[in-house]
Parts: structure tokens; C-alpha cells; sequence
């Protein structure tokens, strides 16, 4: 019986064939492959600290920005204080800079009743603030005898050369309120009395 042969692998021999007969490489290509490897990785030594450099100097940028309020920042109005006395209405308006940059030439606006007088300017300019600082504007309107009403409005907004505009309305308690009928009728008679006195005088 005859048998039957081995079938013929397939398999390709995993290690490389060397020619018996190549010449060792020379001193010269073998320093030519190693400075090769050594500028690689001098070159990717180089590429990351000139990144860190690069980055660093974009930080450096960036806060020296921040400091000259260069780049946007946020500010708001946080309080709104005041009251009567006598005739005029003073109010003290606090603005707070929210963000990591200067807040440059901040203004504040301060609009009232029309029926009210301005006594110092509606707008008032209080400068740069510092991030997370907080800088106040002062305000005067005065009321005339005839204002009865027991609230006034105020529209007040704030601005700055790198923040967008802020707004809100405030109220303010005046101190008066309108005379019932019965006051009324008491102070016409109050006057008329006085009045009568002083032509008895006479």
C-alpha cells in the first residue's frame, strides 16, 4: 500500500533571510542611523518645550490682558440704598465686578420720575474695578411740594468699556403719601386760621 506524502507547508519561515554574502555596515552608516535617531529625538524634545513655552507665553498674555481689562468681564448692580431726607431722595448704588478681568471706565446711570429734579448728574463715573471688587455711585433728586407719591422709581444701569450693559428698576420709599379728605379739610382750615389771624393783627 503505498503511502500517501506529507502535504507540502505553507507556512513562510518567520525569520528574515540574510544574504550570507552582504557586507557588515560601515563605522559611517552606523553613525549616520544613530545621529538620525538622536536628531529625532532631540527634534520631539524641542517640539514639546516649545509648546510649553508657546503656552506659557499665551497665560503670561492673558493675565497681563486681564490686568489692563483687555478681555470681557462681568458686572452687575448688587444693592440699591437710600431714602428721604426732607426734600431730596439720596440713594447710593453699589456695582461689583463679577469676573477675572478688570472692569475698565465704569459709568452708572441713574434715571428717575420725571416729576422729580435732578440735583446731581443722572450719570456717574466711577472708574476701573479691580475683579471681584465693588465700587458705589451716589445719586440726589429732589421732590417738589406737591409729590405725594409714597414710592418712587428709579431705571439704573451699568456699563463698562469690556462688560455688556446691566439694568434694573429699583423703588424707593419718598416718606409721603397722598392727604385722605379729612387731612385735606383739616389743613385748608389750619390756613384759613392763620390766615384770619393775621388780618386780626392787622
Amino acid at each position: 500500500m503505498e503511502k500517501t506524502p506529507p502535504p507540502v507547508s505553507n507556512i513562510k519561515s518567520i525569520w528574515a533571510h540574510k544574504d550570507p554574502f552582504a557586507k557588515p555596515p560601515t563605522k559611517m552608516q552606523n553613525d549616520a542611523v544613530k545621529d538620525a535617531a538622536d536628531k529625532k529625538t532631540k527634534d520631539a524634545a524641542q517640539a514639546v518645550t516649545d509648546a510649553a513655552q508657546e503656552s506659557a507665553d499665551a497665560e503670561a498674555n492673558l493675565v497681563e490682558l486681564k490686568a489692563r481689562g483687555k478681555v470681557p468681564t462681568t458686572i452687575k448692580v448688587v444693592d440699591f440704598t437710600g431714602g428721604a431726607e426732607g426734600n431730596l431722595l439720596k440713594m447710593t448704588i453699589s456695582v461689583r465686578n463679577f469676573g477675572d478681568a478688570l472692569a475698565r471706565d465704569v459709568k452708572v446711570k441713574c434715571i428717575g420720575n420725571p416729576r422729580l429734579s435732578l440735583i446731581s448728574s443722572p450719570m456717574a463715573t466711577i472708574g476701573d474695578i479691580t475683579p471681584r471688587g465693588k465700587s458705589i455711585a451716589q445719586f440726589v433728586y429732589g421732590m417738589p411740594e406737591n409729590y405725594y407719591e409714597e414710592y418712587a422709581n428709579f431705571a439704573v444701569s451699568a456699563e463698562a468699556e469690556n462688560a455688556k450693559p446691566y439694568s434694573q428698576l429699583f423703588t424707593l420709599k419718598t416718606g409721603r403719601r397722598i392727604m385722605t379728605a379729612t387731612e385735606v379739610m383739616e389743613k385748608m382750615n389750619a390756613e384759613n386760621r392763620k390766615s384770619r389771624e393775621g388780618k386780626d393783627k392787622h
